[in-house]
């Protein structure tokens, strides 16, 4: 019986009051992740059709990925830890946030594989998370504050329907 819809205006009212609960522990990016044959590789037509974030060349790039990459992400809709795509590529980075910076392109190479990484938007440690990146943590907060309180009001209408019917007494012992 408990409605478990939470609605976009409630996690965004949730997320303004407690925004400085919510602050980054790590870098997050939004990016494009292709590891590619070198003898397939072809690096104009990536970053071209990476440029932009035009739904015809996104369905290409899905489609170069699929047939080509070894493998391939697509983190343009969802914020993940920048160590997990910056990890993907041979090159050693020790300043990320640094890196990010003077980047958008990153490509690098073995002898195997030529790597591309695009960085569509990233934040770095100590800013405030995007809402998206913790609307989950904030939906099960919401729930669970609708749980206690429908808990709460079962327990009293169940003493209440007790009171009313005189199903039970109260004891008062004195110790």
């Amino acid at each position: 019986k408990m409605d478990t819809t939470i609605r976009a205006e409630e996690i965004n009212a949730y997320y303004e009051s407690h925004q400085s609960a919510y602050n980054l522990k790590n870098i997050i990016v939004k990016a494009v992740y292709l590891k590619i044959p070198l003898e397939v590789a072809n690096p104009e037509i990536i970053k071209h059709l990476t440029m932009d974030e035009d739904p015809q060349k996104l369905a290409q790039l899905d489609e170069y990925g699929i047939q080509y990459a070894k493998a391939y992400d697509r983190f343009n809709d969802k914020w993940i830890n920048s160590s997990q795509v910056l990890n993907q590529i041979p090159e050693e980075i020790t300043d990320e946030e640094r890196f990010l910076r003077r980047n958008k392109f990153i490509e690098s190479s073995d002898t195997d594989y030529y790597y591309f990484i695009c960085i569509r938007d990233f934040r770095v440690q100590g800013q405030a998370a995007p809402v998206e990146y913790v609307e989950a943590d904030i939906r099960n907060i919401l729930l669970n504050e609708r749980k206690v309180k429908f808990l709460r009001n079962i327990e009293d209408d169940i003493y209440k329907e007790g009171l009313a019917s005189n199903k039970f007494k109260i004891y008062n012992i004195q110790k």
